[in-house]
């Protein structure tokens, strides 16, 4: 009984992980309801992708640039800004089109998968 009451004695030092394992929890329960009713389940994947070729791009940018510029490139940087730019393209309602969202989603995965293998040769 001693290692309980030691445990519950020190909460100051795990409330705030509980706290924010439950609102991650919450958080993760609702996304995932959305993704699958919204039919857009394979958005995580081509986000990934997107990220990667972000990181692919701007190593491939610093092998061929010289000077200045190679020190303002960040992987980091452009990963995100890609990643940022897909995601509000994906969020883009597009009902002019005769082509679905997830159709939409699956196109902008494979291009950037094509685009890494092409930038990682």
């Amino acid at each position: 009984m001693n290692g309980i009451s030691e445990f519950i004695d020190s909460y100051f030092l795990w409330k705030e992980a509980v706290a924010a394992g439950a609102i991650i929890g919450a958080l993760c329960g609702f996304l995932g309801v959305y993704v699958v009713l919204r039919r857009i389940i394979f958005v995580s994947a081509a986000l990934t992708q997107v990220s990667g070729l972000g990181v692919a791009l701007a190593f491939y940018i610093k092998a061929i640039a010289t000077g200045w510029i190679v020190s303002l490139i960040n992987p980091a940087a452009s990963s995100l800004i890609l990643t940022l730019i897909a995601a509000y393209l994906f969020a883009i309602k597009k009902d002019s089109l005769k082509i679905t969202q997830e159709g939409i989603i699956g196109f902008g995965f494979l291009l950037a998968s094509a685009s890494v293998v092409i930038l990682g040769r």
